[in-house]
């Protein structure tokens, strides 16, 4: 084994060190400045033999990480519940991270406002994100939501019937990272013929 000198282990520890804050910084930058401008529209068709009847044309639609902030206006909450109400979906599902920082956040009441015009004839859902939780958030993202209209879920499951007796189990899980998910209370309630 070669021993390394004092400049050696030194230029290393230095490289590794800088190497690690430009993945950090990179890291960070990614989340903070470009995810939450990048709208994307995913279309997925999913098949199966429980997908019979009125469900053969259900649309869901989810969304989420919008983190509200300076990087993330109003106005682009506005324009993203515009685009979300043009693809008329059935059912609407945010999966969390609705504000970036719920503790300095000020826009409450606008957010509310324009999250109340999105339409859906079978509801609107929500679970928690990260930053929906913690010390600062939870009660303040639950109380938003509720109040724009969605049905608030940490653990849980919902089930939408069709006037044609057609069932869709849709399963939420609170945020791994803050919350406490409950995998097995909430999967055990899946049924064999049901989709969910």
């Amino acid at each position: 084994m070669r021993k390394l000198s004092r400049r050696q282990f030194l230029k290393g520890a230095l490289g590794t060190f800088a190497a690690g804050l430009l993945t950090a910084g990179g890291g960070y930058g990614y989340a903070r400045y470009l995810e939450p401008q990048m709208m994307v529209t995913v279309k997925q068709t999913i098949k199966s033999p429980l997908l019979a009847g009125g469900l053969d044309q259900f649309k869901i639609v989810q969304f989420s990480d919008t983190h509200l902030s300076e990087e993330f206006s109003l106005k682009d909450l506005e324009k993203t519940v515009l685009h979300i109400n043009d693809l008329h979906p059935d059912l609407i599902v945010f999966t969390g991270d609705l504000i970036d920082k719920p503790h300095i956040y000020q826009d409450h009441y606008p957010a509310l406002q324009t999250l109340k015009k999105l339409s859906a004839p079978f509801g609107k859902l929500c679970v928690f994100g990260n930053h929906d939780h913690g010390g600062y958030g939870s009660a303040a993202y639950e109380n938003l939501m509720k109040a724009a209209g969605f049905e608030v879920f940490r653990n849980g499951l919902k089930t939408i019937k069709l006037l044609d007796g057609s069932q869709l189990d849709i399963a939420a899980l609170d945020d791994l990272m803050l919350g406490k998910p409950d995998y097995k209370g909430t999967l055990s309630n899946l049924r064999d013929d049901v989709f969910a």
